[in-house]
């Protein structure tokens, strides 16, 4: 349970086996490939390594394409519930599975370029014959133009204008004939006749309702024939889309194939990615990079059979090597929550197996609703079952189970069973009070003053373990009067707060002294003077008020136990009122929104407790996670080879 050592790896390589080398570091997965550093002279005579990372990044793009275009037409299994797919890690790196993707990739683009295609001519097809509509009972050719002796105009007024005074100007002014094709919210559509020789005085009339001509380019007949004609060729391209379609949706079988040459090229980016950062000559190339100290012997076997030549040496002073924490099936989970936070720096001490007990604790207390627990747990072991979730998803829903059962658990201590839901049911079907204390220990709701000293008094606790982690930092780092000033001398004072509270005054104001007079003295140490040293003590002690500050803090332990009992309490209560019937409806809809609603805010609250009063006692973070080269699957799960 702690930060795993990590050592330093220098190697050079012939060229000619990079790929195999490479891809034999990827199955084991425990080289994290960093940049090349190099003296001046080395960088001189070598060069970047060529690498195929934009090829690689365009062919994942065509797959990705090709798979976005079946799963539109074809139920294609995805996300939580696809069913992954078992291979070894050899046949991933096989070329023919990356071609074979690439193969059905064009495939399955090229019909669906073909089909969008058809959408956008469709598209504009509906769009020509809209444009067309309004001139429909017009059976007029909308080719007809002005001639010699007469002028012909399609047009549209505005509907604010009345057409019958549009008509009455024109044939007043030139003797128009004047045609309404139809209207609508927005226009008028006309068609007119007139002399030539009133081509002016029409236009004139015209120009007064704001009249805009209408140009009909490239077709000929009538409004109604062309409708007709667009509406045979929408029907034909709608057919062969439709075929289209279904001839891509009998191309799901190609799914798995896309997916599991998804990730092999996914798995050769990342060789690729990693080979970016190596130095190269024509014939050879270098890397550096970290592996977990309890690996160098499979490592130095692997480099061994590649006759590589190479250099393994412990981090040097200055360098900050990728941080990697081994914990239990149980800790491990609780990382996902540290890393919300940051990463553990490589000298810290890890803080998950701490906060693995202090997150159970206070997430049960928090939600502590036995059945609340139970259906959170159930959840979990579900999703562990039958979605066999990988990475953050596993360790969350893992997190779901542990901190269910300590939600049962807490729950059953304080006698919350969906609230008092127990005590309704009863009365509602006997007619009787249920008078019997379903809580093994106390009911928060009935004795609040008790709930609220054991929320401060675990926050004591919690911020004390924090000081001591902090403590034994600096005695393994040597620097024990540094713990025994900045922690002992406050746990002495702390000590006698204690032991006056519980009614030994003369020995607790004895601490109190003790440690706060050592305070003053030390820790302003390390300033120059005596002025500054006597200052520095008294500013540090006033940092008691921020300790006070941290255990009430706590009280929100009290305050989220009680808001779930609460809310639980009122939707039990009104769902009684309802009747039998309104009452299974309130209570089903009531308790899904305050498991919901508080399952979030315990989640947060305890977190919080974590992050700034236990985190600020020890914890600095600002560590790099450990990312090795390794074979990182999205839809394949690579089996286990047998040694």
């Amino acid at each position: 349970m702690s930060v795993v050592r990590m050592r330093h790896l220098k190697l050079l390589a012939l060229t000619s086996r990079r790929e195999e080398m490479l891809r034999d570091l990827s199955k084991l997965g425990i080289l994290e490939i960093g940049e090349s550093a190099g003296d001046e002279e080395l960088i001189k005579l070598t060069g970047t390594f060529a690498t195929d990372e934009s090829e690689v990044r365009s062919r994942i793009s065509e797959i990705k394409a090709a798979l976005a275009a079946i799963s539109r037409h074809a139920k294609i299994k995805s996300g939580l519930f696809a069913q992954r797919i078992g291979i070894s890690a050899d046949s991933l790196f096989d070329i023919k599975v990356i071609s074979e993707a690439i193969g059905a990739a064009n495939e399955i683009n090229d019909t669906a370029r073909d089909i969008n295609a058809l959408f956008t001519e469709e598209g504009r097809l509906i769009n020509r014959r809209e444009s067309l509509m309004p001139w429909e009972p017009l059976d007029v050719p909308l080719e007809t133009e002005s001639g010699d002796a007469h002028i012909a105009l399609f047009g549209m007024c505005p509907a604010d204008y009345s057409f019958e005074d549009i008509r009455a100007s024109a044939e007043a002014s030139a003797g128009a004939g004047v045609f309404l094709s139809s209207s609508d919210s927005e226009q008028h559509y006309i068609f007119i006749l007139a002399h030539k020789e009133n081509e002016d005085s029409l236009l004139d009339a015209l120009r007064e309702y704001l009249f805009s001509q209408t140009r009909f380019k490239d077709i000929t007949g009538t409004a109604k024939d062309n409708i007709k004609k667009l509406d045979s060729e929408i029907k034909e391209l709608r057919e062969k889309r439709d075929n289209l379609i279904k001839e891509l949706s009998g191309k799901a079988a190609y799914a798995n194939r896309l997916m599991t040459g998804l990730d092999a090229l996914e798995a050769g980016l990342s060789r690729e990615t990693a080979m970016s950062k190596a130095r190269a000559t024509e014939k050879t190339f270098m890397l550096e990079g970290w592996f977990p100290k309890r690996d160098e012997e499979k490592l130095t076997r692997l480099l061994e059979k590649y006759g590589c030549a190479f250099e393994i040496r412990d981090p040097e002073e200055g360098e900050n090597p990728p941080v990697l924490t081994y914990n239990t099936s149980l800790v491990a989970p609780f990382g996902a929550i540290t890393e919300m936070y940051s990463s553990p720096s490589y000298s810290e001490i890890d803080p998950n197996p701490f906060l693995a007990v202090f997150f159970t604790v206070f997430f049960g207390i928090m939600l502590s609703d036995a059945v609340y627990g139970l259906i959170l747990a159930l959840i979990g072991v579900f999703a562990l079952i039958r979605l066999k979730p990988t990475g953050t998803f596993r360790s969350f829903m893992k997190l779901a189970v542990i901190c269910g059962i300590s939600t049962v658990f807490w729950g059953v201590l304080f006698g919350g069973y969906f609230g008092d839901a127990v005590g309704h049911i009863y009365y509602m079907a006997t007619g009787k009070v249920f008078d019997t204390e379903l809580a093994l220990w106390f009911n928060p709701l009935a004795d609040p003053i008790k709930m609220l000293l054991f929320s401060l008094i675990l926050g004591a606790i919690q911020i004390v373990t924090g000081m001591a982690i902090n403590a034994y930092a600096m005695i393994r780092d040597g620097r024990f009067w540094d713990a025994v000033f900045d922690i002992g001398l406050w746990w002495i004072l702390f000590a006698g707060i204690v032991i006056a509270i519980l009614g030994s005054a003369q020995t607790g104001l004895a601490l109190i002294y003790a440690g706060a007079g050592g305070i003053i003295l030390t820790h302003g140490r390390h300033n120059k003077g005596v002025f500054k040293k006597l200052t520095g003590g008294l500013g540090s002690l006033y940092g008691v008020t921020s300790y006070l500050g941290d255990i009430l803090s706590y009280s929100r332990l009290l305050a989220l136990s009680l808001a779930t009992a609460v809310i639980a309490q009122v939707i039990n209560t009104m769902g009684a009122l309802a009747g039998a019937i309104g009452f299974i409806i309130i209570f089903i809809i009531g308790h899904v929104f305050n498991i919901s609603v508080n399952l979030i805010g315990t989640f947060v609250h305890s977190a919080r407790l974590q992050y700034v009063e236990f985190f600020g006692k020890f914890f600095q973070g600002g560590g790099s996670p450990f990312k090795p080269l390794r074979l990182k699957t999205k839809y394949v799960d690579i089996l286990k080879e047998d040694n």
